[in-house]
């Protein structure tokens, strides 16, 4: 694997971080807990951490790392288009993907699937055309005009929020 120093030296197992959707990351195995004494001091210009997502550039990559389900430590490698967002919102950008028929957004927000629910539809009600159901009520939204489809899943404290747009 081709991870950030400190990082490297610890074992990952690779999984989606998203129930909805494929976006494979990092999912920290050993040590149970990341030691933050040692990512801070390799990393001091980095921010958050520990109860917030943290991000960081290194060496022209840019990281996300953050607590999911049941302690589980996530790293994702953030690509620059990521910030290129397309959603407004309480999100924060860790993921981007451009395939031959989409491209695919993945935001992180702390809470409840309902608070992010609730947040978002007062911005994009009008733009929503339908909802489905898979893991969980409306956990699907299909948006209007090729805009593409938003998908919720709760990971622990915090929502994946995916939003995938076709070519």
């Amino acid at each position: 694997m081709d991870l950030p120093e400190v990082f490297n030296d610890w074992s990952w197992s690779q999984q989606s971080i998203s129930s909805l959707d494929n976006i494979v990351s990092y999912h920290l195995e050993q040590p149970y807990r990341p030691d933050w004494e040692l990512i801070d001091k390799a990393y001091d210009s980095c921010v958050g951490g520990r109860n917030i997502i943290w991000l960081c550039t290194i060496n022209n990559r840019q990281w996300r790392f953050y607590e999911a389900d049941d302690n589980q430590w996530v790293l994702i490698e953030a690509k620059r288009e990521a910030n290129d967002v397309t959603l407004d919102g309480p999100l924060v950008p860790i993921y981007f993907e451009e395939k031959t028929d989409k491209k695919v957004w993945a935001y992180l927000a702390l809470g409840t699937v309902d608070f992010l629910q609730q947040s978002l539809l007062s911005i994009y009600n009008k733009k929503i055309e339908s909802f489905e159901s898979i893991n969980r009520r409306k956990d699907i939204w299909h948006l209007k005009s090729g805009m593409g489809t938003v998908t919720f899943s709760q990971k622990g404290d915090n929502v994946i929020l995916v939003h995938t747009v076709p070519k």
